[in-house]
């Protein structure tokens, strides 16, 4: 009772505070002195340490940070995990397992049969089918550590294994050991025979499937696809094509998504997708498009051969997790290979782009190219050899950021009038976008709401100085504390103007030519947006576009500040110190 009070109440307050510091340090230290203080203190009651232990062990538990404790001492666990076995090695008395082998095989036959029974009769009687119950009879026949310290216990107080005095200990411990040896063994036969057993029933209930299916299923199945296997993957796979209204039919050697499946009326063959027979069945003859979406790598390659070899015009597509993968699912005959490992950079990729401003079109572009020959750009390429070169990048994108309006900070409920981007941080609305509204920068009354999305042009320097419109009064404490040993007068620099020399005196007031390019014009090409020289009026092309026609007046001409011309748009950029220029003269 006392040992449930003081872990119900009195640890995780505990371990809270510790845990609000932050600090992995503290924490560890405090967790190890609450295990050996508690080992401590109920052997000076009289209880073991070891059983003290398990009793720390349950305090921890109890508490919300009890995974947060298990990863920060499971180092040390695996530590005395080896000092165990090397203590129970230590214990071993070869000589005597030797003599007395055939009784110490006697001993670990029964206890694997006694264990076995007993652990399998309790998983059955939770609810759990036959086969659960027999893998983990023989899961867990081994002799765990917690046995040794009954066993010590028990000899403290005058017993023994079996009575047998001393030869009972070195029975019990060389019994032990051998189960330690064989559980592996016997772990890989309870699989192989699940395996078998599994195969048999869904072969039985396979043959009764091709019984009862009408001849229309056997025969109406023509261009069809073939969802291999009926995991996560496979389901939502299957929700696509049947909401599409795609022919496909489901092959699965798991029970329970077969019976998922019939039972909200969907097309299933019950059986190994690798056999020869059960694709048949599934009209492999006549399929469009085989799809092994959830298989692990050596039943996805098995697959793939055998679909392959039924039908060479059969398109193969496999989803697998990692790169080294991709190679050998090709070689056994997929034509598309999705590597999770690689479409995930892919997707990083393209958010990347997309924030800087990339066009669409280009972005579209390089994650073809990065999926191309199985994504051969990211396999192969020497790491000093870019695999994508970018076109698309505008001077001016870089300056263009996202800020997504989260709860509790201060630019909540807050107009952009009142906010005064332009005016104080330097900073350009260009729009603001909410639940697929655009608001433009001339909406200056649009009151800012938690989950808006503000797009913002401006210098590094300028999104420095008002990032603490954006931060929550938290944020804002822990941001002003880290920075207290911060160089001073560092944030009167940044609000300073960055383009402030010589090249200001290059602004003149030219008027503002036509809205076309004429150099596009006249080579009979396309611009993206429109950029003109603040010194002589020349309207170009910005970097997005084929022609770059801004860059290279520049380049020509020397003429260093730009200002864009596109509805809405009102800054300027400087081309020399690549930032961008304040809308006043200084």
């Amino acid at each position: 009772m006392l040992v449930l009070v003081f872990a119900r109440r009195v640890m995780p307050p505990v371990l809270e505070l510790v845990a609000r510091t932050c600090s992995t340090e503290i924490f560890l230290l405090t967790v190890i002195a609450i295990c050996f203080g508690t080992a401590w203190l109920t052997s000076l009651a009289g209880v073991s340490l070891s059983l003290g232990a398990f009793l720390a062990g349950l305090i921890v538990s109890e508490s919300s940070f009890s995974e947060y404790a298990f990863g920060e001492i499971l180092p040390l666990q695996i530590l005395f995990s080896a000092t165990f076995f090397v203590s129970v090695g230590m214990l071993l008395d070869v000589g005597f397992m030797v003599m007395n082998l055939p009784l110490v095989i006697g001993l670990v036959v029964g206890i694997i049969v006694l264990k076995a029974l007993v652990t399998g009769g309790a998983v059955r009687l939770l609810g759990y089918p036959w086969r659960t119950s027999f893998l983990s009879g023989l899961l867990l026949v081994q002799v765990g550590e917690f046995a040794f310290v009954l066993e010590r216990t028990g000899r403290e107080m005058g017993l023994s294994f079996l009575g047998q005095g001393e030869m009972g200990g070195q029975l019990f411990i060389a019994a032990s050991v051998i189960l330690m040896v064989l559980t592996p063994f016997l772990a890989q036969a309870g699989y192989a025979l699940d395996g078998w057993l599994t195969h048999r029933e869904n072969e039985r209930h396979t043959q009764s499937m091709t019984a009862q299916q009408s001849p229309e299923m056997q025969v109406n199945l023509q261009n069809h696809v073939i969802v291999a296997g009926y995991g996560m993957g496979g389901q939502q796979l299957v929700r696509v094509l049947h909401g599409s209204r795609i022919p496909y039919i489901i092959v699965t050697l798991s029970p329970s998504g077969a019976d998922e499946a019939e039972a909200e009326g969907l097309p299933v063959v019950r059986g190994d997708g690798s056999r020869l027979y059960t694709l048949e069945l599934a009209g492999i003859a006549n399929a469009k498009l085989l799809v092994a979406a959830d298989d692990d790598p050596a039943m996805a390659r098995r697959i793939a051969s055998v679909a392959r070899m039924a039908n060479p015009t059969l398109q193969i597509v496999v989803r697998t997790r990692y790169i080294a993968e991709t190679e050998p699912l090709r070689a056994a005959g997929a034509d598309d290979v999705i590597a999770e490992e690689l479409e995930s950079i892919v997707q990083l990729f393209a958010l990347v782009l997309e924030a800087y401003q990339i066009d669409q079109d280009e972005i579209a572009k390089d994650i073809d190219l990065m999926r191309a020959n199985g994504y051969a750009v990211l396999r192969e390429d020497p790491p000093d050899i870019p695999a994508i070169v970018c076109d698309g990048l505008d001077a001016a994108c870089i300056q263009v950021r996202t800020v997504t309006i989260r709860p509790d900070v201060p630019a909540v409920g807050q107009t952009l009038s009142d906010l005064a981007l332009d005016s104080t941080y330097g900073l350009i609305v260009e729009e603001v976008q909410r639940n697929g509204t655009t608001f433009k920068v001339n909406d200056s009354e649009v009151q800012l709401a938690v989950g808006d999305r503000v797009v913002l042009m401006g210098g590094a320097a300028q999104f420095a100085s008002s990032a603490d419109l954006f931060r929550t009064p938290a944020e804002t404490q822990r941001h002003t504390e880290a920075t207290a040993i911060a160089v001073p007068q560092q944030g009167e620099a940044l609000i300073q103007p960055l383009c402030t020399h010589q090249h200001m005196i290059h602004i003149t007031d030219v008027p503002q030519g036509g809205q076309v390019c004429e150099e596009c014009v006249r080579l009979g090409d396309r611009w993206v947006h429109l950029r003109m020289c603040l010194t002589c009026g020349h309207i170009g092309c910005c970097d997005s576009s084929k022609n770059k026609h801004a860059t290279k007046h520049y380049r020509t001409s020397d003429h260093p500040i730009v200002q864009s011309v596109e509805p809405g748009e009102d800054w300027r950029w400087c081309f020399v110190d690549e930032v961008l220029v304040p809308k006043k003269r200084q």
